[in-house]
């Protein structure tokens, strides 16, 4: 599959379902980036009915694995020399999204097409067409793997 060159993107923020949709995200960055200047922001944000309550404040079940999970993604990319910051979010995916990569100033982000066709995802996809009208910065869709 061919690699969309990221050079010239400083922060770049990767939005991650935590789940198998993500592997096509995750090997597309591990072939555009280099160690250097750039700087992944792996942002992920759980939907548990304690975080939509009490958002940061929460230390749920769910919370702390997917905390775990985000640390042992960023783990492999820090191995490379890769400078990589995890954020968690709480609530609504779309607002804490957005919310996120404005406060960080995110360069780029990075999404998934979660395994629908690509077009279909960004016209029908309620998060990331959500999101796409929220963010200031470019947004890189990479299309889920195709099932062999």
């Amino acid at each position: 599959a061919p690699v969309l060159s990221l050079e010239g993107h400083h922060r770049i923020a990767v939005a991650l379902e935590l789940g198998a949709s993500d592997h096509a995200v995750l090997e597309h960055l591990q072939r555009a980036i280099r160690p250097g200047d750039t700087e992944l922001l792996l942002m992920h944000v759980v939907e548990s009915a304690a975080s939509r309550y009490l958002g940061p404040e929460t230390s749920d079940k769910e919370s702390r694995e997917d905390r775990a999970a985000l640390e042992s993604i960023a783990a492999r990319f820090r191995e490379r020399g890769i400078s990589v910051e995890v954020l968690l979010g709480f609530g609504n995916v779309s607002a804490e999204l957005a919310r996120l990569i404005q406060e960080h100033r995110v360069d780029l982000l990075v999404a998934g097409s979660h395994g629908h066709r690509m077009l279909g995802d960004l016209i029908h996809g309620e998060t990331t067409s959500s999101l796409r009208h929220r963010v200031r910065c470019p947004v890189l869709i990479v299309p889920a793997e195709k099932p062999q």
